[in-house]
């Protein structure tokens, strides 16, 4: 399977603080919020990444991630050239995705607990077509694209943003999807907002009852960072949690731990970042006989 990381947004409700940088470059405490969603893809065992990005932004994303041969992953870049949806990623994606599956997250979500590698990764490994989507109870549903399950785990209902929400199950921005999406995009209308709606992806795969949905229970914490509030409570979560569990979200941490990368390339990367709290937890890392 492959992976799209989406970060075109501008990132319009973190201005002034994105007039110039994206917002999945913003700090989430110690580490660029990217890093967070390209460990989760690491860990489910996928290698093979799209960065789409506005046009602005690429030079940003590049000199932060390259190639990925820093994680033992291959990197590559697409432009979205304007706002035209969550679903045009796959339009975009056209050609690497080519007829593989693929897996697409948003740049600047940040998900721990749950188990969540570990459903990930089996959800990747046992992937057999369709669609996968995931969802998580939360206090706000009407900020989100909802959806329903009768008793039987069965999709009744998929909507963006009810004013009067009837489920609290919220949509999280990550799916995934077999190559048959490329073609359920580009035969998508533009929603009134003018862009090719995820939901309307996922009700195409619905309709024909190749939809599965699994929901996450209350032990995984899921932040959208798009939001000041949001942003800065990431940081604090992260702060909070990261020293019981050595590192959370390194890409090259989460690269050694699946063997991509060797124990003396992760204390090199260690030792080149000596002197900053990342940098410590890697050269740790490295040393541990259990870190893997």
């Amino acid at each position: 399977m492959k992976g799209i990381l989406l970060v075109a947004g501008v990132g319009s409700r973190l201005y002034p603080t994105t007039s110039v940088l994206p917002k999945a470059l913003l700090p989430v405490y110690d580490k660029p919020t990217i890093y967070y969603p390209l460990s989760d893809m690491i860990a489910a065992g996928i290698t093979d990444i799209l960065v789409i990005c506005s046009p602005t932004n690429l030079h940003f994303f590049k000199a932060q991630l390259g190639s990925g041969s820093r994680f033992g992953i291959d990197i590559r870049y697409a432009i979205q050239a304007s706002p035209k949806g969550i679903a045009d990623a796959f339009i975009v994606g056209e050609k690497f995705i080519g007829n593989d599956d693929v897996c697409l997250m948003f740049g600047d979500n940040v998900f721990h607990g749950g188990d969540f590698h570990k459903i990930l990764r089996n959800k990747v490994a046992e992937f057999n077509g369709g669609a996968q989507a995931f969802a998580l109870s939360v206090s706000d549903p009407q900020n989100f694209g909802v959806v329903e399950l009768n008793e039987e785990g069965e999709v009744v209902l998929l909507e963006e943003k009810p004013q009067q929400p009837t489920t609290d199950k919220a949509v999280l921005g990550l799916y995934l999807c077999d190559a048959g999406v490329v073609d359920i995009a580009k035969g998508l209308t533009p929603s009134a907002r003018g862009e090719l709606e995820i939901l309307d992806v996922l009700k195409a795969y619905q309709a024909v009852g190749n939809l599965a949905i699994t929901v996450f229970d209350e032990t995984l914490e899921w932040i959208d960072t798009g939001m000041p509030d949001s942003l800065l409570r990431a940081s604090e979560y992260i702060s909070e949690w990261q020293p019981m569990e050595m590192l959370i979200g390194s890409p090259e941490l989460t690269a050694y731990k699946q063997g991509l990368i060797t124990r003396e390339r992760l204390a090199e990367y260690g030792d080149a970042m000596r002197k900053t709290n990342y940098g410590d937890m890697l050269t740790t890392a490295a040393k541990m006989k259990d870190a893997r």
